[in-house]
């Protein structure tokens, strides 16, 4: 009939083969030649992987089932000569599903050698390994957004031996949900953040702070220039939390990590938890209340505006346990500060700027320089207290 013309194609047990020998099992198809299941083919090399044959299939094409709209489900199914097969499936999402992706993979490492993205050889042993990786995000309403995330990840260097580009590129690997309310000059949120991974995957965290944070929630309401008397405004942010610090465990050998990562302080073998708690820092559960006001008064003319403005905060802490960390910690913290901002607009109209090449009519330059000068004062010295905020 009309609706089945064209050329349809019957393949079994396909595969690919070298000299001989099955080295890779592909998936079996039944279709439409015009509609051909597989969007792309690799071959390459790598030291400590061998020869790589990667795969890249829409999987609702292998299925025989017709495309549905806002979803893309590709299935993945590599293979590495001297480590394994993997397979995969990314399933993206859209339109009236939302917006986000759903990145499964997971292989049978034979056991072997990963170069981390530091250069650092770390043996494996043989076993399964592989990420569930997840971001989403919809629209509740017209003030309010909804973002989730999770990620579990099989060990310590997964990721920056099988995604080196996540591992130096990628935001932190969470599982959290997200709230975000805005309406005219407010904002409410609240996000409760969980780590299901005791060790970070994550190469700006490593390099900086060597722990992550959970917030078991965290919920924030923000007030932006309020006008209460006339030329002054009125900011206010409010949050409250219960937090806990999470450094990683592993050693810098097992992380594929130099030392140099932690300043030299942590030894190559020692695991990096027990150095972090035996500097005073705990994983117990923190909770914290912190109001913020400022008060500013705007003043401009058509080319500069400058603003002065001043400051408070008060921070109390429950549930603490920083006499550990250090004997400056107290359950209170105040601080305050002022200063002033300006910005000045500068604007040139060049009339004689034609260009049909450049499809261009005039020419407009802008130079909008600003800047801050700014003091403030706070009770605790510098280092008094653990960061929660990364």
């Amino acid at each position: 009939s009309g609706a089945r013309a064209g050329v349809f194609v019957d393949a079994e047990s396909a595969g690919i083969e070298v000299g001989g020998s099955r080295l890779l099992p592909l998936p079996g198809y039944k279709g439409r030649v015009d509609r051909l299941p597989i969007r792309s083919l690799d071959v390459g090399y790598e030291e400590y992987r061998g020869v790589e044959l990667g795969t890249d299939w829409d999987l609702f094409a292998l299925m025989g089932v017709a495309p549905t709209s806002g979803l893309d489900a590709e299935l993945s199914v590599d293979a590495f000569t001297d480590r394994g097969a993997a397979i995969g499936t990314t399933f993206t999402l859209a339109e009236g599903l939302g917006s986000g992706v759903i990145d499964l993979y997971g292989m049978y490492d034979a056991g072997g050698t990963d170069q981390t993205s530091a250069g650092r050889l770390v043996e494996v042993d043989a076993g399964v390994r592989g990420i569930a990786d997840a971001m989403w995000q919809t629209q509740l309403s017209g003030n309010f957004n909804l973002q989730a995330q999770f990620a579990a990840i099989s060990d310590e260097t997964f990721v920056s031996m099988w995604r080196p580009d996540a591992f130096e590129t990628r935001s932190e690997y969470e599982t959290s949900l997200f709230l975000n309310g805005v309406s005219d000059n407010s904002a409410l949120t609240a996000l409760v953040k969980y780590d299901l991974n005791d060790f970070i995957s994550n190469s700006y965290l490593l390099a900086s702070r060597g722990y992550g944070g959970d917030k078991l929630p965290e919920v924030s309401y923000r007030r932006y220039g309020d006008n209460v008397f006339d030329g002054v405004t009125w900011t206010q942010q409010w949050s409250a939390n219960a937090m806990m610090l999470r450094p990683t465990s592993g050693t810098p050998n097992s992380l594929g990590v130099p030392v140099g990562a932690w300043g030299g302080v942590i030894g190559a073998a020692q695991p990096i938890d027990d150095a972090f708690f035996a500097a005073g820092y705990r994983d117990d559960l923190v909770s914290r209340v912190d109001p913020r006001p400022e008060v500013s008064i705007p003043l401009s003319s058509d080319w500069i505006t400058v603003t002065p403005f001043a400051t408070g905060q008060a921070t109390g802490y429950l549930m603490d346990e920083f006499a550990q960390y250090t004997t400056d910690a107290e359950n209170l913290r105040f601080q305050a500060g002022g200063g002033v901002r300006s910005s000045m607009r500068f604007v040139r109209v060049d009339d004689s700027v034609q260009s049909r090449l450049l499809d261009l009519n005039r020419l407009r330059h802008i130079v909008e320089p600003y800047g801050t000068l700014w003091a403030g004062w706070d009770s605790l010295d510098e280092g008094a207290l653990p960061v929660y905020d990364l």
